[in-house]
């Protein structure tokens, strides 16, 4: 307390602001004064606008500095939040970075499982119950092991389902317990269609919408034709024109390599069995000039050379076989004619498939995509609009060899262009649209 009353500068502050509150009240009570001469109420008013300014300067001076001083703390605050939030984004930053990191990883190794287990089921690999459900406590294997089906073998070979810590559920329910150490593999569609079950699993995949990680019970199979048993190759595909270079590319990814005498092959070294695809083309150089046609598929011996028939091919062997050879057909088919110059495509076909369809009044024929989807009397069948390759859904591939002809038949059929896969594919389409009419002996064993 002493020493606020020595302070110099605050007793003068104090001194002068009595003074101006005695002027103020001086200066108030003269001008409120009726009585009091003019000059002096005069002074009075001069009196309290001069004491008036003297203190509205320092006051606004202060309210000034005061408002500065608060708009400097603001800043300061504001600054602090900036500077925190911008060390939180670039703590954000760096995890988001190792979080899309571990998700290219993880999406790495969910690629490569996939295509582990997929090469798993064409080549038959072994393992053991133990291991398969081993993979079901990883994050990554189990979306894509859990869903697919398996079978035995060994004591209780040929039983199918989905492996579960239990045992075996088939498709009607009913569960099969297995040993750890009993050996199993991942079924292939031939499994299924030689155990009579393929619709079934079909059916309660669609209905229980269970996504499986590659096709295995919806993928395409081929079976052999009896007529083809004894010999030493394959004509199935044989005709079609195919661009090589993007042959080469559509195989490249199923393990299909280019050899500088026998063309495309594809070794399976755990059966010694050789595939190799013949057509006049040079895999080697772009061929874009004149696309070469298909010959055949052969097999033979990987040790001694010697050529097999198809009849000592296994079954799942020649299945992915020509499944590849069709998704080369699909995918690198050349046309009848230049694609360049005419509507010989497969949106075009479809258009005059559906105009077709709707002139010769099938009710039972609609188009998804790239097929045409038919609804026969003996089943249901899938014709690509591109190759022409048709599939019995829920069986197997239909070997049906079209005959071209300069001549017009006797029913003329209004296309829009003269490209002759066009016209096979509508020809097709009319003969399985009406499929309880086919008298051909040959077709009739593979539908019925």
């Amino acid at each position: 307390m002493q020493k606020f009353f020595f302070n110099k500068k605050l007793v003068i502050t104090l001194v002068a602001l009595i003074i101006s509150f005695l002027l103020i009240a001086f200066s108030i009570t003269v001008r409120n004064n009726r009585s009091m001469p003019t000059f002096v109420q005069q002074f009075g008013n001069e009196a309290f606008g001069l004491v008036d300014r003297v203190i509205s300067f320092p006051v606004a001076g202060v309210a000034h500095v005061g408002g500065s001083v608060s708009d400097l703390l603001n800043t300061y605050e504001e600054n602090q939040k900036l500077k925190q939030q911008i060390d939180s984004l670039a703590a954000d930053k760096v995890e988001n970075q190792t979080l899309r990191k571990e998700n290219k990883q993880l999406k790495e190794q969910r690629r490569r499982a996939k295509q582990m287990m997929e090469q798993a089921m064409e080549d038959g690999t072994v393992f053991e119950v133990w291991e398969f459900l081993e993979m079901y406590q990883n994050p990554v294997t189990r979306p894509i092991t859990e869903t697919l089906i398996v079978r035995t073998n060994g004591k209780t070979e040929g039983v199918l389902g989905f492996l579960t810590k239990e045992g075996i559920l088939d498709a009607d329910g009913i569960l099969t317990p297995v040993r750890p150490g009993e050996k199993i593999c991942i079924a292939h569609p031939y499994d299924l269609y030689a155990a009579g079950c393929w619709q079934d699993y079909q059916k309660l995949l669609f209905e229980q919408k269970i996504k499986q990680p590659f096709k295995q019970a919806f993928r395409e199979l081929y079976l052999k034709l009896e007529e083809e048993l004894p010999k030493e190759h394959s004509m199935l595909f044989a005709g079609n024109q195919i661009w090589p270079k993007k042959t080469l590319a559509t195989l490249r990814g199923r393990r299909w390599v280019a050899d500088y005498e026998d063309g495309l092959q594809k070794i399976y070294y755990k059966e010694n069995i050789v595939a190799c695809i013949y057509a006049m083309a040079d895999w080697f150089t772009p061929s874009d000039i004149e696309p070469p046609t298909l010959e055949y598929v052969a097999f033979s011996d990987r040790k001694t050379g010697l050529p097999l028939t198809v009849k000592e091919i296994p079954d799942i062997i020649y299945s992915e076989v020509m499944r590849d050879v069709d998704l080369a057909v699909s995918v690198a088919y050349a046309g009848g004619v230049d694609p360049e110059t005419s509507h010989s495509t497969i949106e075009m076909r479809r258009t005059i498939a559906e105009y077709n369809a709707g002139l010769f009044g099938l009710k039972n024929v609609r188009f998804q995509g790239s097929h045409a989807l038919i609804d026969g009397t003996f089943g249901q069948y899938s014709i690509h609009l591109g190759s022409g390759v048709i599939h019995q859904i829920g069986k197997s591939m239909i070997f049906a060899v079209p005959v071209h002809s300069q001549q017009k038949g006797r029913i003329f059929l209004p296309f829009l262009d003269d490209d002759p896969k066009t016209a096979e594919i509508l020809s097709k389409i009319l003969l399985f649209a009406e499929d309880s009419k086919i008298k051909d002996p040959k077709i009739l064993s593979q539908i019925q």
